[in-house]
Parts: C-alpha cells; structure tokens; sequence
C-alpha cells in the first residue's frame, strides 16, 4: 500500500497523521497523548469561560503571565472551546465543565 494510501486509512480511522497536535496534545510514536503542561491550560480557559470571562480576557492572562512560554491569540483560545468533546473524550474536562462552557457560549451567540 502507498505511503499515502496507509495515511488517508489512518485518518479516516480517526488516527493522527502529523501536522502540528491541537493545544492539550502531543505528538509521541506517531499517536497523539495528552500533554500535561497545556491540559492545565485548556482546563483554565474552560474554567474562565464559565465564570464569564472574555476570549480576549483569557488571551490577556495567559499572555501577561507567559504561559507555557509563548504569545497567546483569541483564535487559539476559541478553536480550543470547539473541541470540547475531545478534551472531554481524553479526560481533560469533565462533562459539567464541557456542558456549562457550551451553555455560556450559546448565550453569549444569542445576546
């Protein structure tokens, strides 16, 4: 089977096939595993979400406190809100803190 062959199998499989991980994750012999540094991150700006912080207010904080060593934009922040279930699904969240996050975020939509 081509190399290319085996990669589109893989992902179709749901299989992590490169490129850089999503924050919470970390590549390791070729699968994806939750990277302990940014799962604190991830849970912070759930837990920041509910207490109604702005994306932007997160972005600020983790910036002003140089978190994990780097620049911090809004739309990484908001792409990790949208994976909820896979943080959930990998242990990082819980369902409470998935579901109240969904439900913050659906007012905010609506207002």
């Amino acid at each position: 089977m081509y190399l290319h062959a085996r990669r589109a199998a893989k992902q179709i499989a749901g299989g992590y096939v490169g490129g850089r991980p999503a924050l919470g994750f970390e590549a390791f012999r070729g699968a994806l595993r939750v990277s302990a540094n940014e799962a604190v991150v991830v849970a912070f700006v759930f837990e920041r979400v509910i207490e109604g912080w702005s994306i932007r207010a997160i972005t600020r904080a983790l910036d002003e406190s140089h978190t994990l060593g780097r620049r911090w934009h809004p739309s990484t922040i908001a792409a990790a809100l949208h994976r909820a279930d896979a943080y959930k699904s990998a242990g990082i969240i819980d369902a409470r803190t998935r579901n109240q996050t969904r439900a913050v975020l659906a007012t905010r939509r609506r207002g």
